[in-house]
C-alpha cells in the first residue's frame, strides 16, 4: 500500500472552533507527507446550519438526526477508504457525553485511529463508559501530551499498546523581524502583553485584566491585546455578554486604555505576525486539567516569552525553563510572572529562544508525516487481516 485514504470525521471549517481548525490542518499535513490528496471529511455540521465546505468534506453529519451514525457507518464501511481519523472532545457528539458516538465505534468495519482533544483525570461513569469502547474499538488512541497516556494507563486502564504520543502541530514559524511586525500592527511603543483564540468564560481573561493595574505601575507602556471573537455556540446563547463585563472591568480598574481587543477570527498567517510581535503571551486558563491547547502549542511555535497558568498541558511543554507559571485565579501572580519578563531584556530573549527551539519538533511537516506512517501501518494490518 502506498498511501493510505483517510476520512476524518470532525467539525471543519467554515465553522470557527478549534477542532475544526485542527481538523483541516492535519488533513493538510497528512496530504503533503503521503504526497497526493487522499484524505476526505465527515463534516459534524451545527443543527439547521448548512456551511460552504470546500470539495474535502463528501459526508454531512447532523447530529440532530437519531440515526446520523448509523448512516454514517454504513457509508464508511461501503467505502474504499483505508482508515477513519475520529477527532474526539466532548460535546462535539450526541447524548450524554457523547454516548452516541457508540454507533460508530461499535459497527464501523475499518480501522478507527481517534484523536483525544481532553482526557478527564477524574472521569464519572459515563465518560468511562465512552473511553472504554474507544478503547475496545479504535485500532490506536492519540494523545497530544505525554501526561495523557499516564492518565489514560492509572484512570481508564487502558493498555499502553493502544496509546500513541504525536504533539499538537503548528505552522511552520519562521522568525521575522519583530520591529517590522510591530509597526505593521500599530504596536510600536507599547509592552504588549497578548492572548488569542475563542473567547469564553473559563478563559480566565479577567484575571490578566485584574493584574494589569499592578503591571501597568511598573510598566507604563503596557497593552493587554485579546485577539479573537466569541465562540459562536456561546454568541448564541449569550451574545457578547462576557466580552462586555471584561470591557467593565477594565473601566472599573481605571486600565481601559491598556487593553486592545482585536474582536474577529484571524486566519494563521496574521496570527503569526501577531505572536511574533508580542513581547509576553499568556494563557490564564482556570481549568486545572487542560491536557492540550492550540493557542499554547503556536505560541511555542511562535518562539513567545509565555506565562501560563499552570494546568496539566503547560506543565508538561513549559517544563525546562520554556515559560513561567503563575498560579491560579491570581492577578499578583499574573502581574509578578508578566512584569518579570517585561524587565529583563536577556531573560525576555532567552526565553523566546527556548520556545521557539522547542516548537520545531511540533510543526506540521513533522506531525503530519508521523500521522502518516501512523495510518499506513493501520491500513497495512487491516489489510493483512482480510
Amino acid at each position: 500500500m502506498q498511501q493510505p485514504r483517510v476520512l476524518f470525521v470532525s467539525t471543519y471549517p467554515p465553522l470557527h472552533c478549534g477542532i475544526a481548525t485542527f481538523a483541516r490542518s492535519l488533513a493538510d499535513a497528512v496530504d503533503e507527507a503521503v504526497g497526493t490528496s487522499a484524505s476526505a471529511v465527515a463534516a459534524i455540521c451545527p443543527h439547521n446550519e448548512r456551511p460552504a465546505f470546500d470539495r474535502r468534506v463528501i459526508y454531512r453529519i447532523d447530529n440532530s438526526d437519531p440515526h446520523a451514525y448509523l448512516h454514517l457507518v454504513d457509508f464508511i464501511n461501503s467505502s474504499n477508504f483505508d482508515v477513519v481519523s475520529l477527532q474526539h472532545e466532548y460535546g462535539l457528539f450526541p447524548g450524554q457525553w457523547g454516548i452516541g458516538l457508540l454507533k460508530l465505534l461499535q459497527n464501523c468495519t475499518k480501522p478507527i485511529v481517534a484523536t483525544l482533544h481532553t482526557v478527564l483525570p477524574e472521569p464519572n461513569s459515563m465518560q468511562l463508559k465512552v473511553m472504554s469502547a474507544m478503547a475496545e474499538h479504535c485500532r490506536k488512541i492519540v494523545v497530544m501530551a505525554e501526561t495523557g497516556i499516564d492518565l489514560l494507563v492509572k484512570r481508564y486502564g487502558i493498555g499502553r499498546h493502544k496509546l500513541a504520543f504525536i504533539q499538537h502541530g503548528v505552522p511552520d514559524f519562521q522568525q521575522r523581524d519583530r520591529r517590522r511586525l510591530r509597526r505593521k500592527l500599530c504596536l510600536h511603543g507599547h509592552k504588549i502583553i497578548m492572548t488569542f483564540g475563542l473567547l469564553s468564560r473559563g478563559k480566565g481573561i479577567e484575571h490578566v485584566i485584574e493584574a494589569l493595574p499592578e503591571i501597568v505601575a511598573r510598566h507604563k507602556h503596557a497593552q493587554y491585546v485579546l485577539v479573537g471573537q466569541t465562540h459562536p455556540a456561546i454568541r448564541r446563547i449569550e451574545g457578547e455578554s462576557y466580552r462586555d463585563e471584561l470591557c467593565r472591568l477594565a473601566r472599573k480598574l481605571g486600565v481601559s486604555d491598556h487593553l486592545r481587543l482585536e474582536n474577529r477570527y484571524i486566519a494563521d498567517q496574521e496570527l503569526m505576525d501577531w505572536l511574533q510581535a508580542c513581547d509576553v503571551y499568556v494563557t490564564p486558563y482556570v481549568g486545572r486539567d487542560q491536557i492540550t491547547s492550540g493557542t499554547l502549542s503556536y505560541a511555542l511555535a511562535a518562539g513567545c516569552a509565555i506565562v501560563s497558568t499552570p494546568y496539566l498541558y503547560a506543565r508538561e511543554v513549559l517544563a525546562d525553563g520554556r515559560g513561567r507559571l503563575a498560579q491560579f485565579l491570581s492577578a499578583h501572580s499574573m502581574a509578578e510572572n508578566i512584569s518579570a519578563i517585561l524587565g529583563d531584556p536577556a531573560y525576555h530573549k532567552a526565553l523566546r529562544k527556548r520556545a521557539f527551539d522547542y516548537g520545531r519538533r511540533m510543526r506540521w511537516s513533522n506531525v503530519g508525516a508521523k500521522y502518516r506512517d501512523l495510518f499506513l501501518s493501520m491500513a497495512s494490518r487491516q489489510s493483512r487481516a482480510s
